[in-house]
């Protein structure tokens, strides 16, 4: 047994729409602040 450590962080989203759930990305978000993480996900949204 082992851990890995990675140096990123993605974040997955489960969105509902007329052709079904979606699960869109948002990429490196430990390098962004509160208000960009909140407008990436307006706009995924």
């Amino acid at each position: 047994d082992h851990l890995i450590l990675k140096r990123y962080c993605h974040i997955g989203v489960a969105v509902d729409t007329h052709q079904g759930l979606l699960v869109p990305v948002i990429r490196d978000v430990d390098t962004q602040g509160v208000l960009q993480l909140a407008e990436a996900l307006a706009d995924i949204s």
